[in-house]
């Protein structure tokens, strides 16, 4: 099977769990599923190539730009100058295409958006009420995440907001359960709409508002930032959202990076100024 006659579900670039009992009958086995993880793999490590090469040629930009005692505009320098060619050696135009990026590279695109225009990044601990009602009553808890952020935020009249979100129920390590929790970033239009999120969140899994004694606040939002001399530092929180999808644990059966179309259409228009191609 050709890679352009594959199905959705196998595509690297959905950046996915795939589990035997995903697979049609007519083409079970182990081998299918762990050649699927292994491509996914090799997705990430160029997502991460891409990323870095694009990073590397926004700082030579904005170098540029100090150098010559200009004001760094922390959009533009993510588009092509006559002059920087020759400093960066790389031609952007031979950037992938849209349509072959990867949730995960679009995923990083975003958050440097987010940075950029004022984005947030949070954490929302799911109910633990709620996470039980799901397991008793054999609900995919994404699919139930989704539906009831999506309720939130068109009742509170902001259903348009970008947005990236993954779910997890390990710890940092991966070795241990933890309650159902998410991470992602979103941006707003302005704070009053970053201070409606929170709301939102709160409603979505904390309608009543009641937190045990000893429990952590179940939501908590910062402003999306990039940390300074790392290797990852320009996408840390993507990453950190990300660490299990491909191992996420008995308690979720479908795991995968979350964008909503609002998102996917700021970071094609993003892709299209750091490509310097509008058609895409």
């Amino acid at each position: 099977m050709s890679k352009s006659s594959e199905p959705k579900y196998l595509s690297p670039r959905k950046i996915q769990k795939i589990r035997s009992n995903d697979i049609p009958k007519s083409r079970k086995g182990k081998s299918l599923v762990n050649a699927q993880k292994s491509a996914i793999l090799n997705q990430i490590d160029k997502d991460k190539d891409l990323l870095e090469t694009i990073v590397r040629v926004r700082d030579v930009r904005a170098s540029i730009v100090r150098g010559s005692g200009g004001q760094i505009d922390f959009l533009s320098v993510y588009g092509e100058n006559d002059y920087d060619y020759a400093v960066h050696g790389i031609d952007v135009r031979y950037f992938p295409k849209w349509r072959e990026l990867s949730d995960l590279m679009k995923a990083y695109l975003g958050f440097l958006l987010s940075t950029i225009c004022n984005g947030y990044s949070f954490t929302a601990v799911i109910n633990p009420d709620l996470e039980a009602s799901w397991l008793k009553n054999d609900v995919d808890p994404l699919d139930r995440v989704k539906r009831m952020l999506s309720k939130q935020l068109s009742k509170h009249k902001i259903n348009g907001m970008p947005l990236f979100l993954t779910l997890e129920g390990k710890s940092r390590t991966g070795k241990s359960k933890t309650q159902l929790h998410i991470h992602g970033y979103f941006i707003p239009d302005d704070s009053l709409e970053a201070t409606t999120m929170k709301k939102v969140f709160e409603d979505a899994f904390y309608p009543d508002l009641k937190i045990k004694k000893g429990s952590n606040i179940p939501v908590v939002i910062v402003r999306s930032y990039e940390i300074p001399n790392t290797s990852n530092g320009a996408v840390r929180w993507v990453d950190y959202g990300v660490k299990n999808i491909l191992s996420p644990g008995a308690k979720i059966k479908t795991s995968q990076i979350y964008l909503t179309n609002s998102l996917r259409g700021c970071v094609k228009e993003f892709w299209s100024i750091i490509r310097q191609d509008f058609d895409n």
